[in-house]
């Protein structure tokens, strides 16, 4: 396990984490942003971070990969763009923000380097903070906590009142996987579908092993037909009313595959809360699966060639 020490480090981290930087954020004067006139922008699980504020917001604002919004600048025009990022070193969100410069109404960095290429390049800067452990990790505490500046631009941070017990459910879940799957397909729609997109990512930062996403209706039209008796289907069910995530689990039970609804939504959790908790499960649940390989370290350092790649493709050099 010394390997994952610096993880798990900062998977722990985030029950002070989060309530540390909301209260921060709560106690600074932000000003509020117009939804209809702005776009989120990020790349990986930043990525997944923008589409949660999109679908948190009613879809009002827009969520956007940095290098479309570089292709067609045009968008930017008249609106207030966010580039998520925690290293702010990210190729293409630097080249984005340099191409709308001069469009958009305002260009601004969520980042935790305020001294990065991309604060550089931005009008304004919102700082994430958060436990960095020793080494190169995956994005866990990074990720949660770039969740709450992009919150607080809309309204006052919500009371994050039960980490402890998302904490104990995560665990108790991700240990109560006895063996692991050829791959696991995570199913999800509304606000909870960028957290399917995130726990897709952790499976491949952690293990190496093939995952999906999809949107729960699109995953019967799609993804099915590559499903195997091995897979294990993972549905983010976001509450009673999602039947379509019911039946699924269901039918497919029902056929021989193996499918777990998972609801993340206890009472009086607000949507952050939710997304939280439900990130919270997607590192459990891939810490897990990498325990139970064998592996001494995340997957994805353990390819360096993969990882030069990676590095060259994604990175300011």
């Amino acid at each position: 396990m010394a390997g994952f020490e610096s993880t798990i480090k900062e998977i722990e981290a985030q029950q002070t984490d989060l309530l540390s930087f909301a209260s921060e954020l709560n106690s600074i004067n932000i000003s509020q942003i117009d939804p209809g006139a702005s776009i989120f922008v990020g790349a990986g699980d930043s990525l997944a971070c923008a589409m949660f504020v999109e679908r948190l917001s009613n879809l009002r604002p827009r969520s956007m990969d940095p290098y479309e919004i570089y292709n067609i600048p045009e968008i930017a025009r008249g609106k207030d763009v966010h580039f998520i990022s925690v290293s702010g070193r990210t190729k293409s969100n630097v080249e984005a923000a340099s191409t709308i410069e001069g469009i958009a109404r305002n260009t601004v960095a969520i980042t935790a380097n305020p001294d990065s290429p991309l604060a550089l390049n931005c009008s304004k800067v919102l700082e994430i903070k958060f436990t960095k452990a020793p080494g190169i990790t995956p994005g866990t505490n990074s990720f949660t906590t770039s969740l709450l500046p992009c919150c607080r631009l809309f309204n006052k941070i919500p009371e994050i009142s039960d980490l402890t017990g998302i904490f104990t459910r995560a665990k108790r879940w991700a240990e109560s996987q006895s063996e692991n799957a050829d791959a696991v397909h995570f199913v999800s729609t509304g606000f909870l579908y960028p957290i399917a997109m995130y726990g897709s990512a952790k499976v491949f930062e952690f293990t190496g092993q093939r995952s999906d996403y999809q949107l729960t209706e699109e995953f019967s039209h799609l993804n099915l037909f590559c499903l195997r008796k091995e897979d294990l289907v993972v549905i983010l069910r976001d509450g009673d009313k999602d039947l379509v995530a019911t039946r699924l689990a269901h039918e497919l039970n029902h056929e021989g595959y193996c499918a777990q609804v998972l609801e993340f939504k206890e009472p009086g959790m607000s949507s952050l809360e939710v997304a939280i908790s439900g990130a919270i499960h997607m590192q459990y649940f891939a810490l897990n699966m990498a325990l139970r390989n064998g592996l001494e370290q995340p997957a994805f350092l353990s390819n360096q060639n993969l990882l030069q790649i990676s590095n060259k493709m994604i990175y300011l050099g």
